[in-house]
């Protein structure tokens, strides 16, 4: 019997190079029982995941565990989170006579439904690094599913832009550009954060616009960012004192 006390056979190195952090209980699949998500939107290029695979390969197997539900139907698991680990370990498999072929997964709930299921699917894949086009495209999928909570009067609380943000992993104010986007107040293929104010001389690179933010809400004051400069805004005195001790400047003293 295996460490993980799964019932099947996995070597010490493998065991070895699991993550066992993870407070659910982790078990081990072959690769023949796991099948892709549908609803996964799928970025990946070929040769994305033929370096993936053999970065994976050289390392003796993934370390960190799929997401997955059980299917009772054809007793198949559905994978959740970890598409690009299941793509690269199969490519593995049919190139090496000795790649990984159990790998580590953690089992989810089963989803409510289809709608619960893309949440479920977007909220466990937060950690990738998206394009802002790649961004757009999960976006939309998104959207999609909180208009079917909201005619089911299971609408999200809070603002719609802060919910997307966060299921997203972006800024507000990205989220917010892919709304209105979506809702066809902008071009679809201006995925890009603009500013709607004038454009200056000096006006900040549109990469600022999440720090300008980030700094607003950490010092409570209107905060502006152009390519040289950095600015803070106070209403008396006692609001600057405010703002010195909050950057760890209120000890300082003219010489």
């Amino acid at each position: 019997m295996s460490l993980l006390d799964t019932g099947l056979e996995v070597d010490e190195h493998m065991e070895g190079l699991l993550d066992l952090s993870h407070s659910k209980k982790i078990i081990m699949l072959p690769l023949t029982q796991l099948e892709p998500n549908k609803l996964n939107p799928h970025f990946d290029t070929i040769d994305e995941l033929k370096q993936f695979a053999e970065e994976i390969y050289e390392q003796g197997g993934i370390r960190d565990p799929l997401h997955v539900y059980h299917r009772n139907s054809d007793n198949k698991y559905v994978i959740l989170g970890g598409h690009k680990r299941y793509y690269a370990c199969c490519m593995n498999r049919d190139k090496y006579p000795d790649a990984q072929s159990i790998i580590p997964a953690i089992v989810e709930d089963n989803p409510e439904d289809e709608v619960h299921e893309i949440i479920m699917i977007e909220e466990l894949n937060q950690h990738r690094n998206y394009t802002d086009e790649q961004l757009l495209a999960r976006a939309r999928i998104l959207n999609d599913a909180y208009i079917q909570l909201v005619e089911r009067n299971q609408r999200p609380p809070g603002e719609k832009r802060k919910w997307f943000a966060k299921k997203l992993n972006c800024g507000i104010k990205k989220a917010e550009r892919f709304i209105h986007i979506i809702e066809g107040r902008y071009d679809e293929e201006d995925t890009k954060l603009k500013s709607n104010q004038p454009k200056f001389k000096n006006s900040p690179n549109v990469q600022f616009e999440d720090v300008r933010i980030h700094l607003q809400r950490k010092l409570k004051t209107k905060v502006k960012i152009t390519n040289k400069t950095v600015s803070f805004s106070y209403s008396s005195i006692e609001d600057f004192n405010r703002l010195l001790e909050l950057l760890g400047c209120e000890n300082v003293v003219n010489e």
